[in-house]
């Protein structure tokens, strides 16, 4: 029998106003910075990355950090030294005026985003800024490149694969998921889905105990899918949410 990956049968909608229902199930625990830095040589070795971490303490090392960056994008870790807690993100462009890393050294910007004037630094992590200071955590960049090799796509894909790592001090573990800004009644039930999905045979017929309950596009295509012969398929967001918008599933 050859068993097809995925079907989804109904949809439920939840009132976001009456439901408190978060983006992530996961526990978030601290972590040791030599467990943090262990898990990320295992993702390497799992997908056959260059296994180089470069690891900055920023309270020592953001000279350097500038100038070895100097040019470069990439995936970045920030590991808080007073929480263990850490944050993923990705960037064109490491440290320049418009560069990410830049914004968290800006007093201003992290404040304008810990109060919702900006998205510039992610809520929880301006938080943690705001609150130990940005000389408290370590900077590691496990995947970079020069930037003129680089694009807003190829930079994502990157930081949705690093997500894997599970990282405490972001709100959503969907990359670009707006899950920081104000979100209109409408976007708040789309992230409330919940969805029922079923693993079906090769007559369309649903395979019994198959059922599998998702809570909404973001964590369908965060964790994929999983055939009946245990292969893992990756799902590109954008392409799920446009068959939700367009009423295929």
């Amino acid at each position: 029998m050859t068993t097809a990956l995925i079907k989804i049968m109904k949809r439920i909608h939840f009132n976001s106003s009456n439901f408190f229902i978060p983006i992530t199930n996961i526990t978030k625990y601290p972590i040791f910075l030599k467990s943090l830095i262990q898990r990320i040589k295992d993702t390497q070795e799992r997908y056959s990355l260059s296994k180089n971490i470069l690891i900055y303490d920023l309270n020592t090392d953001k000279a350097k950090a500038q100038f070895e960056l100097s040019n470069k994008g990439g995936v970045y870790v920030l590991w808080c030294k007073s929480t263990g807690m850490f944050y993923v993100g990705s960037a064109l462009r490491f440290f320049t005026n418009k560069g990410r890393l830049t914004d968290y050294f800006m007093p201003g910007r992290v404040k304008a985003s810990l109060e919702g004037n900006s998205t510039k630094v992610s809520k929880d992590l301006a938080f943690a800024i705001s609150t130990y200071g940005i000389e408290n955590f370590t900077l590691l960049v496990p995947q970079l490149e020069v930037s003129n090799k680089l694009d807003k796509s190829i930079i994502q894909n990157w930081e949705q694969l690093w997500m894997m790592l599970n990282p405490t001090l972001n709100r959503s573990l969907m990359v670009s998921s707006n899950s920081g800004s104000m979100m209109s009644e409408e976007d708040r039930m789309k992230i409330s889905t919940m969805f029922y999905q079923y693993e079906i045979d090769s007559d369309n017929a649903i395979i019994p105990n198959t059922e599998k309950i998702l809570f909404g596009l973001k964590e369908t295509s965060r964790i994929g899918i999983t055939s009946a012969n245990n292969k893992h398929y990756s799902i590109q967001y954008d392409t799920l949410k446009g068959h939700y918008e367009n009423k295929m599933i």
